[in-house]
């Protein structure tokens, strides 16, 4: 309520200008951007509540597909809400000029109030509150090293090789990876202990190893997908965008190595392929076949329901039509991801559209599924691996918090089944996305450790809206004792990485790993692109200068047709030759003078930048400050 006061303010500023003036045209202009800033307000109010998540008001028609998506957040409720506020509008009342005063001095005191009270939010409670108007001063950072230089690069690409190797089950069987939208932990009662929500995929966990301390990656679902097929966290590195099936498209995925052991892989989904550009990353990892819902036939004329997709009956349909061809190709492994479950929640079978209702609907389909592929014979060399794709989208509960603490947000279930599958069994070890295939075969080995230090990515890569938090992660340790209760923030920018407080058991291992991965991907996105060339140019004698007065993370890139042209700053390599159109690099800065070059000198570009805070659609040049020699 305290950062609704900026928006109440803001709007009884302007209806008291509405009610001052003599003129019809100021009159009604203030009383149209009274309207707007309380519409926007009430949207955006309704959408955290419903998604758990801030979106870009202006880019919600091209982030969500369908405009019924954005209607199902107005409920009777919502909308009577609405009524009530368009009716105010013809209504009037005389005032006293006192009256005026006061309200006048109570909107000033709400802004202030509400401004203030923005500035000192812990993060966790930031992201509910009204958009930052302010500017929120970041700390003092001293500069690290932009990106990882060439005499660091062996090491960690040797090491990080090594890492990225799948080890699949003994007798390499056929393998269908199911990731259920929002499959969450705290809703299985054989998994958390809390709640008996998940009822069908409790007694369906019966029937094989039940992984109940597994960790997502991410919180969103291009997150997990990304962890699972490519086998790591989606970690930012020096020089990517904040988009991430593109970024991490570009790597190597350990589903190569798959292949490699003579896998046959295949990606199946109810959603559109080129949704939030998932058709680029499954084109782009090698995957032997991918196709959605326009490019399954049975699903491309079906009915369709949350996220404008076939229901998941009809997914699991197109899998089993798909066995025989599959079968002719062995092993192989198919990638099924769901939707119904997803946000906001529609019954595809005009059930209510509750949560409870939803989930008992997607539970009956998910366990139809398994007996379907029991009389196929699936089990006889197959194995079913059933995990979700991240947390549900929902404020963290309070049964949550209690249950697994700070690893609350990454808690997802596994569930392995096949015939060489020991059933009713509940494995206790912490177990991670990103670690999935390269130590399935180490799921038969209780005593061998699998993830000891889960990572969970902080969601910084919106493709619309603010560009924000990146590089920074949580880490778990299983050797803390704290079962995930306790969480170690790291942060990384450049080649640097800081521990914001306590470091866990295993640090050193794993900010060698965080290191050897981002490195590791800086250079394949850079492969075959040189550095700036020298130049005679130094601080000393002139040139150009950024004058940085709030401290931050900023993001610059060069505007220019010209591929040869790169970017220097103090003297290091900001952006290098041959930059893709787009290519930005964040920095985190200090107060001071900063010296910038374009190279080769003649090369024609203008750099820009994004202040820390700014949305991404708000770059603007650079104010370059021209020093010339003595």
């Amino acid at each position: 309520m305290i950062s609704d006061g900026v928006t109440l303010g803001l709007a009884v500023i302007l209806a008291v200008v509405a009610t001052i003036t003599n003129r019809r045209g100021l009159r009604w202009l203030a009383l149209l951007v009274m309207g707007a800033v309380i519409f926007a307000h009430m949207l955006d109010a309704f959408i955290v509540i419903s998604l758990d998540e801030r979106l870009n008001l202006l880019d919600l028609r091209q982030y969500l597909p369908e405009t019924d998506v954005i209607a199902s957040f107005l409920s009777p409720s919502r909308l009577a809400l609405f009524g009530v506020f368009l009716a105010s509008f013809v209504v009037a009342s005389r005032v006293t000029r006192r009256t005026l005063v006061i309200l006048s001095i109570l909107a000033l005191a709400a802004i202030v109030v509400g401004l203030a009270g923005q500035a000192h939010y812990p993060e966790s409670i930031q992201r509910y509150t009204t958009p930052v108007v302010a500017v929120m001063s970041a700390g003092f950072v001293d500069t690290p090293r932009f990106r990882y230089a060439p005499e660091d690069l062996p090491h960690y690409q040797e090491q990080y090789r090594e890492h990225q190797h799948a080890s699949p089950l003994p007798g390499r069987p056929n393998m269908i990876l199911l990731i259920v939208e929002s499959l969450s932990s705290i809703n299985s009662q054989r998994v958390a202990g809390t709640r008996d929500g998940l009822p069908g995929f409790d007694e369906l966990s019966n029937e094989g190893v039940l992984f109940v301390n597994f960790f997502a990656n991410h919180a969103a679902s291009e997150g997990g997908i990304i962890s699972l097929l490519s086998g790591f966290p989606p970690m930012h590195y020096p020089g990517a965008r904040p988009l991430m099936f593109e970024e991490f498209g570009m790597q190597w995925p350990i589903l190569r190595s798959l292949q490699q052991q003579g896998y046959y892989t295949a990606f199946l989904t109810s959603a559109r392929l080129d949704f939030i550009n998932l058709d680029e990353y499954v084109q782009h990892i090698g995957l032997d076949e991918a196709r959605g819902r326009d490019e399954a036939v049975s699903l491309a004329a079906a009915p369709r329901y949350a996220q404008d997709a076939p229901s998941d009956e009809l997914l699991y349909a197109e899998a089993l039509s798909m066995l025989d061809r599959l079968g002719q190709r062995p092993p192989w492994l198919l990638v099924l991801a769901t939707i119904s479950s997803h946000l906001p929640y529609t019954h595809p079978h005009g059930g209510p559209d509750t949560p409870e209702a939803v989930w008992e609907w997607v539970e009956a389909q998910l366990v139809t599924f398994h007996q379907s592929l029991e009389r196929e014979g699936f089990y006889e060399h197959g194995v079913l691996l059933i995990t979700g794709d991240h947390r549900q989208m929902r404020p963290i509960t309070d049964v949550e918090r209690e249950r697994y603490g700070a690893s609350a947000k990454a808690r997802v279930p596994l569930l392995i089944i096949g015939r060489e599958i020991p059933a009713g069994i509940t494995d206790q070890r912490f177990f991670q996305q990103s670690d999935l295939f390269r130590h399935l075969a180490d799921v038969l080995n209780p005593d061998t450790p699998l993830s000891p230090n889960p990572i969970w990515v902080k969601r910084y890569n919106r493709k619309y809206g603010k560009i924000g938090r990146t590089g920074q992660m949580t880490v778990f340790a299983e050797a803390d004792g704290s079962g995930g209760a306790t969480g170690y923030e790291l942060y990384v920018s450049g080649n640097a990485e800081e521990w914001l407080g306590e470091r866990p058991p295993g640090a050193r291992r794993v900010g060698f790993m965080v290191h050897a991965q981002r490195a590791t991907h800086q250079a394949a996105r850079n492969r075959n692109r040189g550095d700036c060339p020298p130049t005679g140019d130094s601080v000393e004698v002139g040139g150009a200068y950024l004058t940085i007065e709030a401290p931050g993370s900023y993001w610059f890139r060069l505007s220019t047709a010209d591929s040869s042209a790169c970017l220097r700053l103090n003297g290091e390599t900001l952006i290098p030759p041959g930059a893709l159109p787009g290519e930005m690099v964040q920095v985190q800065l200090k107060t001071g003078n900063y010296h910038m070059e374009i190279l080769p000198t003649g090369a024609v570009a203008t750099i820009e930048w994004l202040k820390p805070g700014a949305r991404r659609s708000q770059w603007e040049s650079a104010p370059i400050r021209v020093v010339a020699p003595p």
